[in-house]
C-alpha cells in the first residue's frame, strides 16, 4: 500500500491543490511525524500520480506572480484511492493502527454509510483475531520455553498493548452507534455517487 499515494489523493479528493499546501498540511498538523511523508515524497507522488493519469497539473499564477501547478483528481484518480482506501480496511491482515487511522481521516465524503459499518466491523474482528493470536503466541513461548520468563518491561507492554487494543475496540463501538444516527448522515457519501 502506497501511503504518500493516499494520502496525496486523499487531499486532492477535498480541494485542488499546488504540492507546498500539501506538504506544509502535514507539517502545521504534525502529521509527517505519523505518516512519515516529506514535501520531497510529496512531490514525487504528484509526478508519479500525474504521469499515471491520477492527476492533472494545470500552472496557475498567483496575486504574488508566482507560478504554481495546481493538481486535481482525475476519475483514474478516484478510483485508485477507492482502491488504496480498500487495501486498508478490508485486507486480511492486521494493519497497523497507524496506518488504518491515517486512512480513517480520508472517509468523509468518499464512502457510504454502508461501507463505513462494514470497515468498522471488518476492523473489529481483525482486532479480535490478532489479539487471540497473538495470546496463543505468547502462551506457546511460555509452556515450550525453558527461558526466563520476559523482563518485567516486557510484560508490561505486552499488558498495556492489550488495554489499548480494548480501548480501540470500544472507541470503534462507539463511532459505530454514532454512525447510524440520522444527524451524522452528512459525512457519508450518497448511494450511487
Amino acid at each position: 500500500m502506497n501511503k504518500v499515494d493516499l494520502v496525496v489523493l486523499g487531499f486532492l479528493m477535498r480541494e485542488p491543490m499546488h504540492g507546498y499546501q500539501i506538504a506544509e498540511f502535514f507539517e502545521k498538523r504534525g502529521l509527517e511525524f505519523w505518516i512519515k511523508i516529506k514535501m520531497p515524497s510529496v512531490y514525487k507522488a504528484l509526478t508519479r500520480l500525474e504521469e499515471s493519469g491520477h492527476l492533472v497539473g494545470k500552472v496557475e499564477v498567483d496575486e504574488c506572480n508566482r507560478a504554481r501547478k495546481v493538481y486535481s483528481i482525475t476519475d483514474s484518480g478516484k478510483i485508485y484511492f477507492q482502491e488504496l482506501l480498500d487495501e486498508i480496511f478490508f485486507t486480511e491482515k492486521f494493519v497497523s493502527p497507524f496506518d488504518f487511522w491515517n486512512a480513517f481521516r480520508f472517509i468523509e465524503g468518499n464512502v457510504t454509510r454502508d461501507y463505513f459499518i462494514e470497515m468498522i466491523r471488518h476492523r473489529q474482528m481483525l482486532m479480535m483475531q490478532h489479539q487471540q493470536e497473538m495470546e496463543e503466541k505468547r502462551k506457546c513461548h511460555e509452556q515450550s520455553s525453558d527461558d526466563a520468563p520476559p523482563p518485567f518491561y516486557l510484560r508490561m507492554l505486552f499488558h498495556n498493548m492489550h488495554k489499548i487494543k480494548e480501548h480501540e475496540l470500544k472507541l470503534l463501538d462507539e463511532i459505530l452507534s454514532a454512525a447510524l444516527l440520522p444527524e451524522n448522515a452528512q459525512v457519508f457519501k450518497k448511494m450511487g455517487d
